[in-house]
């Protein structure tokens, strides 16, 4: 049992799996790639295969660039939000009572203000062995600096993986895990503690996808806020 990551499983069945991953496929022309956010801007001279093959389907939050030290919400696509909102209702309503559940909270919601849980999408190029750098998921204190850090939290499911399995690497101190995606299984880990997407590779023709976000407690109202 891993000391960083809490598993739920059967959070989808292969049933749902499908049915995500074929509407991830129907909304393509919604896919982003990420060297279009502005601060990718002075970097696109300089990027690796990597970088031209990750996209995502809803914008990210540690995606767009920041205005000083004050998160920017002028690249997000709201009427993408409202149609992710509208194609997966099922799936985050899904996952609002699994966070009620697993974390014992009376009340989850979106953040209005910031963007829904979304898609991160890697294909279109082939990779080979993609490294990825350690960071933490600390992009909503640029928004909401009074947030408690102890209770971030990031979340991810796979969608779909080619042969190289899709994990994650968590480090604490001197302590390092790995852990394996597994498919219906919803993980989640401390946003604050340091990690990266595990290396992989892909083929001509492979994607890897997984449906992810983060929560935070509204210091305010007690009321856990979903992002992406």
């Amino acid at each position: 049992m891993s000391v960083f990551v809490h598993n739920v499983e059967n959070f989808l069945s292969s049933e749902e799996i499908d049915l995500i991953k074929q509407k991830v496929y129907d909304l393509k022309s919604s896919w982003k790639p990420i060297l279009e956010y502005k601060k990718y801007d002075q970097l696109k001279n300089f990027v690796q295969e990597k970088e031209k093959a990750q996209h995502v389907l809803g914008d990210a939050i540690y995606l767009l660039h920041s205005k000083g030290n004050i998160g920017s919400t002028d690249e997000i696509n709201f009427t993408l939000q409202k149609d992710l909102n509208y194609h997966f209702n099922w799936l985050y309503q899904k996952l609002f009572e699994t966070i009620k559940t697993t974390f014992n909270v009376s009340s989850v919601n979106f953040d209005d203000s910031l963007t829904v849980p979304g898609f991160h999408i890697f294909g279109e190029y082939e990779v080979e062995n993609a490294q990825y750098s350690i960071h933490q998921d600390s992009g909503i204190l640029d928004y909401y600096p009074k947030v408690d850090e102890n209770n971030i939290r990031s979340f991810v499911t796979l969608i779909e993986s080619p042969e190289t399995p899709a994990h994650l690497e968590v480090y604490d101190k001197n302590k390092s895990e790995q852990i394996t995606y597994k498919y219906g299984t919803l993980h989640f880990w401390h946003g604050m503690i340091p990690h990266r997407i595990g290396s992989f590779s892909l083929k001509k023709g492979e994607h890897r996808i997984t449906f992810q976000g983060h929560f935070y407690v509204d210091p305010d109202t007690e009321i856990v806020k979903v992002y992406f």
